[in-house]
């Protein structure tokens, strides 16, 4: 089981809950990326929303699944 919601692939930061990823003011929202060949075959496609790390020892780049910001129904 994932203990953690996000992991930065450059410099290992973790963000344990969603809450917390978005919270978190060294992130910036780029934008949003989808799939022409999943929207193209009738799949659900909401694509990925990408995001810049920016802190000085890193600035990469993240992709998370938009659909990991939905609310899950409990």
């Amino acid at each position: 089981m994932q203990a953690f919601f996000k992991r930065c692939t450059l410099c290992g930061r973790e963000w344990t809950t969603r809450e917390e990823f978005l919270n978190d003011m060294t992130l910036h929202l780029n934008g949003h990326q989808w799939n022409r060949k999943k929207v193209q075959s009738g799949e659900l496609a909401e694509g990925l929303l990408i995001f810049t790390h920016n802190v000085e020892e890193c600035g990469t780049s993240l992709a998370v699944a938009a659909s990991q910001f939905r609310e899950r129904k409990r």
